[in-house]
């Protein structure tokens, strides 16, 4: 008996300690779970930080791009005036050609015609005297 008590004691020492043992896991592994817990928080904290910087990004960048696209719809209508005044000017710039080529085309025939009476019409009565002076 006293043997058996012996080995009772040390059935209960050993089952101490493999209580103690498997409690200290169970303390540990909840631990190692709690520690992995925190790390997944703080990541999803992170993933959420990213995530809200990314939507304040995108706003930023939405708010840029329609207002670029306003700016371009003014530019638009400025490019399509600009674009009817340059049509107008290059028409106004052919008439304007055409007339000062007209004008100069005028004063030609009247050059011509001044030469004409002055010189041509004179000219004869220069040659019939200085013909009739000679013979």
């Amino acid at each position: 008996m006293l043997l058996g008590r012996g080995h009772g004691k040390q059935e209960v020492f050993e089952m101490r300690r493999r209580n103690l043992t498997s409690e200290d896991t169970l303390l540990h592994s909840a631990s190692d779970v709690t520690e992995s817990l925190r790390r997944t928080t703080q990541l999803m904290e992170q993933e959420i930080e990213r995530s809200a910087y990314s939507a304040k990004i995108l706003d930023e960048s939405s708010r840029t791009l329609k207002t670029t696209f306003n700016e371009y719809r003014g530019f638009s209508s400025v490019v399509r005036s600009s674009k009817q005044l340059i049509t107008k000017l290059e028409q106004s710039d052919w008439t304007d050609r055409l007339l000062i080529l007209f004008g100069l085309f005028v004063f030609l025939l009247v050059v011509v015609y001044i030469l004409k009476k002055r010189v041509w019409n004179t000219g004869f009565g220069w040659v019939s005297w200085f013909a009739s002076w000679i013979i």
